[in-house]
């Protein structure tokens, strides 16, 4: 039976927006958007629920209408949500900027994310997880880091397997070399995409970085599997793309499938970017409730 992953990182709102065409500044471009659930550990999550893998989330939400609905949301796809609420800030929102090319941009505004290291965390929490995913955003907002490093280090001592995803490229070109060597300290695969690793190797010698394993995302490209006495390079199909956001989620989330389901770092990789394929071909960054996952 597979075992639990225990994830955490943001909650959050996404508005995004789907353009025609470039943003031209100081004018009009009429656009389409939507208003959808969102986040990191929230994506991460649903995919693994729609996968067929077992997770537990760790959030924090504010006090309002969308913290609520976005409860019921994940305990609709049967995911245990431990979220605490924020006593002062609302839910976290991002506006998500879908460029013609399939680039994205985002703005978040963290809100109740920020104050995720009030949220307690239960022995019960730990029960039967085998995988921690921690989410950078955590890392990267000051107000989270510590308590985030801290809980590394906690799966650390209990044997758990931590499964870091950088997050942003920008925000990580921003901090010292000596910061980021305290979170790769405590990971045991590094999950960066293209842009992540880059800056991590203008910071820190690739052989310091003294991760045991580091599965690279290349979008439509594949996926690159490191590990000591091996380098598999894996493809991705041929796709037709309709929206990449929560595409990287996706990623992890079959990923961490696969690793809680006993299966090798290469296969588990394979397996996510099958779920990968399939986030792509949706608009958002969540799958619907009532959709089928074909993973064959």
């Amino acid at each position: 039976m597979p075992s639990t992953v225990l994830i955490v990182g943001d909650v959050m709102v996404d508005i995004v927006v789907n353009m025609p065409g470039e943003m031209i500044r100081g004018s009009d471009m009429p656009s389409e958007i939507s208003t959808t659930f969102g986040g990191t550990a929230a994506n991460v999550a649903t995919w693994i629920a729609k996968a067929g893998g077992s997770c537990r989330i760790l959030g924090i939400i504010g006090k309002d209408t969308w913290g609520q609905d976005f409860r019921e949301h994940l305990q609709s796809f049967g995911i245990e949500a431990h979220l605490t609420e924020s006593a002062t800030q609302p839910t976290g929102v991002v506006v998500a900027l879908c460029h013609p090319d399939g680039e994205r941009s985002f703005f978040p505004d963290a809100r109740a994310n920020s104050d995720l290291a009030t949220a307690p965390v239960s022995e019960h929490a730990w029960s039967d997880v085998s995988h921690l995913y921690m989410s950078g955003y955590t890392l990267l907002n000051p107000l989270t880091r510590a308590w985030a490093v801290e809980l590394m280090r906690t799966a650390n001592s209990r044997q758990v397997t931590v499964v870091l995803d950088p997050a942003s490229s920008g925000p990580l070109a921003a901090l010292p070399a000596s910061e980021l060597k305290q979170w790769l300290a405590a990971a045991d695969v590094l999950l960066p995409n293209d842009q992540e690793s880059e800056v991590l190797r203008s910071k820190i010698e690739r052989s310091d970085w003294g991760v045991a394993h580091v599965v690279t995302k290349h979008g439509a490209k594949g996926a690159t599997v490191e590990s000591a006495d091996s380098c598999i390079e894996l493809d991705a199909p041929t796709l037709q793309i309709i929206d990449t956001i929560g595409a990287g989620d996706a990623f992890a989330a079959g990923l961490l499938t696969g690793l809680a389901d006993g299966q090798g770092l290469a296969d588990a990789a394979a397996l996510a970017i099958k779920v990968a394929s399939a986030a792509v071909q949706i608009r958002g960054a969540q799958p619907a409730l009532s959709s089928t996952l074909e993973l064959s």
